[in-house]
């Protein structure tokens, strides 16, 4: 499945480019985007303005149709290194997370 709504304007900047699999969602979608941490676009161009991909927000739990299961949020850092962080509040530590690992992304941070 690729990114779900694209504001108009918009080019990717990575060989794992999903934006050409964009669809229009309903409002009360809230089912799973599984995405490995290196398909996600490290880079994003709107307007011409280039945005560099800084982390991740992803829900853990179960989930149907809408948002009335059970889980909870985790924070993805990508840091200058280009390694993955993962910020878990259920954890005492932070930790890393191989490129290879599959998150269900819900937001995407990008800084210009």
């Amino acid at each position: 499945m690729g990114i779900l709504s694209i504001p108009k304007g918009i080019k990717a900047s990575s060989k794992y480019s999903h934006l050409e699999n964009t669809t229009k969602i309903s409002q009360n979608y809230a089912g799973k985007v599984m995405l490995k941490l290196r398909d996600i676009s490290k880079t994003i161009t709107i307007n011409g303005d280039v945005y560099n991909l800084r982390g991740v927000i992803a829900f853990d739990g179960s989930a149907r149709e809408l948002r009335q299961s059970y889980g909870h949020y985790i924070a993805y850092g990508l840091r200058s290194n280009d390694h993955w962080q993962c910020y878990d509040d259920l954890k005492d530590q932070v930790s890393t997370k191989s490129k290879s690992f599959k998150v269900n992304a819900e937001i995407l941070f990008y800084t210009k």
